[in-house]
């Protein structure tokens, strides 16, 4: 079929506007080390490769806007906003638990090199599946994921204290320092409070659609008054947060994750972690629909944090301050000290710190060192094969 005069029309109209404005910005930031290999990805719309002076890391979408072929990618805009308003919220003072922001770039902008890096991909060593007794004290590894859950928690407490919502959490949303504490970053899909209307929130969609079933089944919060959903609340990113902590204490993350089948929400079904049991043979879609719309969430013992999981998918928390103060009390009833706000030794009362007890082992493995006989190698021992777990 020819071209007729309308069309030819309109793309000597399209080649005009793109000679005015000028060459599209570019794709890639010169700054970028790609021969270094990609560092992480913020899913999949936004990647972290070393900077070529090697001194940091940078963050670009590698596309242009998917309609406005001139238009800097929103995912990649929408991360940098969020940064640069929350170090002005700040006073340029940023949270110790959030991956510093350096400055942008054309495209892209600049964090800071965290290493081991990205929980995205990580292993670490196997928690007991065997229940965890109430009166007993936590061993080793959950009192890292103790650890974790609060530093986490800090940097949503601060992140909404300027209405600032993260709306996608997941494992590539937490990064592991050198120090083994948590920092949170993937700002992608972030609101930002608009400079016009500060109740306004811009931003917040999601950057695929894995999620959006969960979103609107459970995460879901609507205006009280208008009855509109919101497009972004704390009681989205509760629930985000839960599910990755759910990840971490059934061992999603271990050298030896449990053969789970496939399903779209496993928090929804009951689990023997070392040998499976409990899991649907096939997929069954109606299934865990029916599930998933009674709010039959599995619930994990006491000191799993089961409570607090299965409180924060029901919707029970309003704000991030309700499941700090939740968690500080499971904390205080097992006997676990918290300095300041968000930090757990490995031991109460003891001057040893993580790098003590933990090493990182090439390419993104978290093991223990060698303590009391017991080696970081028979710590990561698959449990079917009989060896024991922290």
């Amino acid at each position: 079929m020819q071209a007729t005069e309308a069309d030819l029309e309109l793309q000597r109209k399209w080649q005009a506007q793109a000679a005015a404005h000028g060459p599209p910005p570019p794709l890639v930031p010169p700054q970028a080390d790609h021969g270094a290999g990609i560092y992480a990805l913020f899913m999949e719309p936004v990647q972290v490769v070393p900077h070529r002076d090697g001194t940091c890391l940078v963050a670009y979408a590698g596309t242009h806007h998917r309609d406005f072929p001139d238009e800097p990618n929103p995912y990649e805009v929408r991360a940098r906003d969020a940064h640069e308003f929350l170090l002005e919220a700040g006073g340029g003072a940023q949270h110790p638990r959030i991956v510093k922001y350096l400055g942008r770039l054309s495209p892209g902008f600049k964090l800071e090199f965290v290493t081991p890096g990205s929980l995205d991909g990580m292993r670490l060593p196997v928690l007991s599946p065997v229940p965890l007794p109430d009166n007993t004290p936590p061993p080793l590894l959950l009192r890292l994921y103790y650890r974790w859950a609060l530093q986490t928690l800090s940097a949503l407490r601060f992140l909404h204290s300027h209405s600032v919502y993260l709306s996608n959490i997941c494992d590539s949303s937490v990064w592991i320092r050198a120090d083994f504490s948590a920092a949170v970053t993937n700002f992608i899909c972030a609101t930002v409070p608009s400079a016009e209307d500060p109740t306004f929130l811009s931003g917040g969609f999601r950057a695929g659609d894995s999620y959006l079933e969960f979103l609107r089944d459970v995460e879901a919060e609507y205006d009280p008054e208008t009855g509109e959903q919101l497009l972004a609340s704390p009681r989205g990113d509760i629930c985000d947060w839960a599910t990755l902590m759910w990840l971490l204490l059934t061992n999603g993350f271990s050298v030896d994750p449990p053969p789970r089948p496939w399903v779209m929400w496993p928090m929804l079904f009951g689990e023997d972690p070392g040998a499976g049991e409990g899991w649907p043979e096939v997929w069954d879609e109606r299934e865990e629909r029916r599930l998933l719309s009674g709010r039959r969430f599995h619930r994990l013992e006491y000191a799993r944090m089961g409570g607090i999981l299965v409180k924060a998918w029901s919707g029970g928390y309003k704000s991030v301050d309700e499941v700090i103060w939740d968690l500080r009390a499971l904390l205080e009833k097992k006997g676990v000290e918290v300095l300041g706000d968000d930090e757990i030794l490995p031991a109460d009362g003891n001057s040893s710190s993580w790098e003590d007890v933990l090493i990182t082992v090439p390419p993104a493995e978290i093991r223990f060192r060698e303590r009391g006989g017991l080696d970081s190698t028979a710590r990561t021992t698959p449990l079917h094969a009989g060896a024991k777990a922290q």
